[in-house]
């Protein structure tokens, strides 16, 4: 998977996209239940072809056990009108779907969704429910996410 990684971009050492995909497909098609489709539909999302981008993530959320950074990025794909027609109901929809997961709350969706009720939606005590929420669910790892949380709940308090 690392070798992979690298044609992807992630190590930024030898970005070949089309090259990542094919070994994703190959993946994929090995283990349907891996993260094959969800970084086939990350690479095709960053070529802006993002019919196809959705197109894998449905794909990706058939068969992983693990949606919810799926749900987030066709949240984020919702909100910023890429693929879909622009709808911040609908972006609220798959971010709350990442939130509510049985498996593994995702932390970062709970941090989108609270901008998203603090930027354009303007309720207050919606965006420090989900900035808190965040900030009890980060790991200690994710100090520049913590950093964002914090600075958010100084500035709403």
């Amino acid at each position: 998977m690392y070798c992979i990684d690298e044609y992807a971009g992630k190590e930024n050492k030898h970005k070949d996209i089309d090259k990542a995909m094919e070994y994703y497909q190959k993946f994929a098609e090995a283990d349907p239940y891996s993260t094959g489709y969800y970084n086939i539909a990350n690479l095709y999302e960053e070529k802006g072809e993002y019919n196809l981008a959705i197109k894998y993530y449905f794909r990706s959320i058939e068969v992983r056990i693990c949606r919810e950074p799926v749900y987030r990025r066709l949240g984020l794909m919702y909100l910023e009108g890429k693929g879909f027609e622009k709808n911040i109901e609908k972006a609220k929809e798959y971010l709350l779907k990442a939130i509510n997961s049985k498996y593994r709350p995702h932390p970062i969706a709970m941090i989108d969704l609270a901008i998203i009720y603090e930027d354009i939606d303007i309720n207050i005590d919606m965006a420090k429910k989900y900035y808190e929420m965040a900030n009890n669910t980060l790991n200690k790892t994710q100090k520049e996410w913590r950093n964002i949380v914090s600075e958010a709940l100084d500035r709403l308090c």
